[in-house]
């Protein structure tokens, strides 16, 4: 008998052989308080997992995670998230609700002198570094799930619950990066610094994207590693462009996770998360071009809360995840913004 092993399945015995996926899943997790099979000292079906009713900065009523059940959902989160996707730096903060970052500011040619043999520095170097804040807001999904699957397969019910929630985690942080969220954290386009201008004329040029890089390339980040974010909508106005030999601009690549897409060298990130009624028109949407490097995420983990007595006459079970988070952009100026797309 032979067995043909994708590479997600590879890639999950090689963690599985390397002791990576020791602990429970989260969708174990989620099963368990479901079942109250917990306590403080841990589960009674042997997995060894400490959980404590959260009393400060989490809903009440919740349960933490552990680090080493959350870390195994990072992954899904990538995959199913565009800015973490694209390289985000993520900030751990499971112990704090809010931090200061230094980041370096401007470069100058200050900050740096060079020294003869016994010489000493005749004036102190200053070197330029700023702080940014990140200071956690909560954010509350979700989702339903049928107790009765809960019973009848546990495998099934822990990778659907675990998949559901790591897709609803991932869409909420590009939607509170990319188009704002209520009481959450500030998004792009209101964050202090950053460069926006409008497309010149009444559609979308080839000049316009050119004026974008070059007003990035104009920056102290490295241009090499920007990409575009883009709505499907702005896609399709890029899909006609072309450059001053008459050549299409957008370039399209097989790739293993499917299709993807470059503008002049810089691949692009497609999300539903950049709105189509930014501007002064209700089909206006905006092309964000950035280094993902620059964005930085405030992460403190999960908190789990399951009531079975949702729909009791349905016999479906509620699930709420709280997450913590925050987004900063290190070097704001850096970050290109053409408005008005149309």
């Amino acid at each position: 008998m032979k067995v043909r092993l994708d590479s997600k399945s590879i890639e999950a015995l090689a963690a599985k052989i390397a002791g990576k996926q020791n602990g429970p899943t989260v969708g174990e997790v989620i099963r368990a308080i479901a079942h109250k099979k917990y306590s403080s000292d841990g589960f009674s079906e042997g997995m060894a997992l400490a959980t404590r009713d959260l009393s400060s900065n989490a809903v009440p009523g919740s349960y933490l995670v552990p680090q080493e059940a959350y870390n195994q959902l990072i992954p899904a989160l990538s995959r199913g998230g565009q800015l973490r996707r694209a390289g985000a730096i993520v900030v751990p903060m499971p112990l704090s609700q809010k931090m200061q970052i230094p980041v370096e500011g401007t470069i100058s040619d200050d900050e740096s002198q060079y020294l003869s043999d016994n010489d000493q520095l005749l004036s102190p170097i200053t070197p330029d570094i700023q702080q940014r804040v990140l200071d956690l807001k909560h954010l509350v999904i979700l989702f339903e799930m049928s107790a009765n699957l809960a019973r009848t397969s546990r495998p099934a019910f822990d990778l659907l619950s675990e998949q559901i929630l790591a897709r609803k985690i991932a869409r909420a942080e590009d939607f509170s990066f990319f188009a704002g969220k209520a009481n959450g954290p500030t998004s792009l386009l209101n964050i202090a610094g950053i460069n926006i201008t409008d497309q010149a004329g009444s559609t979308l040029a080839y000049s316009d994207i050119l004026g974008l890089m070059e007003t990035a390339g104009e920056t102290e980040d490295e241009i090499e590693n920007f990409v575009f974010f883009m709505s499907n909508l702005g896609l399709n106005k890029v899909r006609g462009l072309k450059d001053s030999s008459n050549r299409p601009i957008l370039k399209a690549h097989l790739s293993e996770d499917g299709t993807t897409y470059s503008l002049l060298g810089h691949r692009i990130y497609l999300t539903p998360a950049i709105p189509n009624h930014v501007g002064s028109g209700s089909d206006c949407t905006y092309i964000a071009f950035l280094n993902p490097s620059n964005v930085m995420i405030g992460d403190a983990g999960l908190d789990v809360a399951v009531s079975t007595h949702w729909k009791f006459d349905s016999n479906i079970m509620a699930i709420r995840g709280t997450v913590h988070r925050d987004y900063v952009l290190a070097h704001p100026e850096s970050a290109c913004v053409l408005e008005n797309v149309i």
